[in-house]
Order: structure tokens, then sequence, then C-alpha cells
């Protein structure tokens, strides 16, 4: 044993003896990270996909919500005022009707500041 402690070539044979062990092993730990890191490159793969199928979604659905809403707001108040406008000119008849009749209000009209100030003009 002395003899080993103090043999250089006996500690150099050990040295090699364990760094052959240590680089067999670093090569099998080297061989299972490649795997893994494969097998997470593969994940991280599916997550990008993920996440850029779902921005793609997230775009289409705003998008199927905001085109009626420009639509509506550019051509719904034309269409509203085609057809309130019946039932509109029906309520101002109805509230003219609650005082006056249609005659009553022909004859304001007729008598309203304005036909006076053409009456008076035409007379002049």
């Amino acid at each position: 044993m002395a003899d080993q402690a103090n043999n250089p070539k006996a500690n150099s044979d050990q040295k090699v003896g364990a760094d052959v062990f240590s680089q067999k092993e670093l090569q099998k730990l080297l061989a299972e990270n490649l795997k893994i890191s494969r097998e997470t490159r593969e994940m991280v793969m599916e997550i990008k996909r993920w996440i850029f199928w779902n921005k793609v979604w997230t775009a289409v659905k705003f998008l199927i919500i905001v085109i009626p809403l420009i639509i509506s707001l550019i051509y719904l108040p034309a269409l509203i005022n085609k057809f309130i406008k019946p039932y509109i000119d029906v309520i101002n008849l109805n509230q003219g009707e609650s005082g006056a009749t249609v005659l009553d209000q022909v004859k304001s009209l007729i008598n309203s500041p304005a036909q006076q100030n053409l009456k008076n003009n035409a007379g002049h």
C-alpha cells in the first residue's frame, strides 16, 4: 500500500480508470440529455403551434363580432329610419288629434305668423 501511495505510476493508472469510467458515464448522460432535449423541443413546437392557432382564432372571433357591428353602424340608421318613418307619422297625427283635429291643425298652419307675413307682403 505504501508502494502505491508513493508510486506515481499507480496513481496515474487509477486516474485513467476513473477518467474512462467518468467519460462513459458522461456519454451516457449526454445521450440521455439529448433524448430529453428532443422531447422538450417537440413539446415546445406543439405549444408554439397551439399558441399560433389560438391567436388566429382569437382574431377571427374578434372580426366576427366587430365587422357586423361596423356594418350595422353604417347601414342600420338608414334602414331604421325607412321602417320607422310611417310609425312616426302616425304618432305625430295621433298627438295632434288629442288636442285638435286635422282640420284644426291645417287652420293653425294657415294662421301661422309666417303665413300672415306672406299675406301682408302680398297685399302691399
